[in-house]
């Protein structure tokens, strides 16, 4: 079992991803709760394609964001989206390992990246994110959460991943969003092995991040709440 080469499917991300509402519904929350001042530094972590790095540019116009993925492919459809914004750019990052400056920025953002993460790297990776922020500033996450944690095999949370990803699925095709449903149902399987998926229960991220010395911790459910799917919104102390 092969896990997902983005940089393959890069070229197909925004098509499918994008047929998607509760997709947009993601991207319009992280910008909604996004909370920067004009000329805000901005971190897009897993910036994909740029669709969370759009809908802030909306809100913050004059914003100064960096998107950082590690897919190559990905890095070059971002800076294409992108190149007539003197304020953006896109660098090679990854949620253990980023090129910057510790307080470089005011805000991170990022959404349905984190979970490709292994479970023992999350506390890291909480840290790494704290470093980069400055003090008062905020992180806004979003991703698919689970409920249950557990060895792969445990049956209580493969029965949670399958029945949440299933729902997000029927969901997706309840909204015309076809190719976005077969993705889901296709993805079923790394998610159960943890092969490049490691669905994290929101209870561990929190912890994560409150020992990473993020305060204010918040969770927000976007609707269907049977989906799973949150945004985490902190504040690095």
């Amino acid at each position: 079992m092969d896990h997902i080469d983005w940089d393959d499917f890069a070229e197909r991300y925004d098509r499918v991803f994008l047929e998607d509402p509760l997709y947009n519904d993601m991207i319009r929350v992280i910008a909604e709760q996004a909370g920067a001042a004009e000329g805000a530094r901005i971190l897009d972590l897993g910036s994909g394609t740029g669709g969370v790095t759009c809908q802030v540019l909306k809100r913050i116009p004059d914003a100064r964001v960096t998107g950082a993925d590690p897919a190559a492919k990905m890095r070059e459809l971002y800076a294409r989206r992108f190149a007539d914004f003197a304020g953006v750019d896109a660098v090679a990052g990854h949620g253990l390992s980023l090129p910057f400056e510790d307080d470089a920025f005011d805000l991170v953002v990022s959404n349905l990246a984190l979970h490709h993460i292994p479970h023992e790297d999350k506390p890291a990776c909480a840290r790494e994110i704290a470093r980069v922020l400055r003090s008062g500033g905020r992180l806004v996450y979003c991703d698919h959460f689970v409920d249950f944690e557990g060895p792969v095999g445990d049956p209580v949370r493969s029965r949670d991943i399958v029945e949440k990803t299933v729902s997000w699925a029927m969901y997706s095709l309840d909204h015309g969003a076809y190719q976005h449903m077969l993705g889901l149902l296709r993805v079923i399987p790394l998610c159960l092995a943890e092969d490049g998926e490691y669905l994290e229960t929101p209870t561990r991220w929190l912890q994560f991040l409150e020992h990473a010395g993020f305060i204010d911790v918040d969770i927000i459910e976007i609707p269907p709440t049977k989906v799973g799917m949150k945004v985490l919104v902190a504040t690095a102390s």
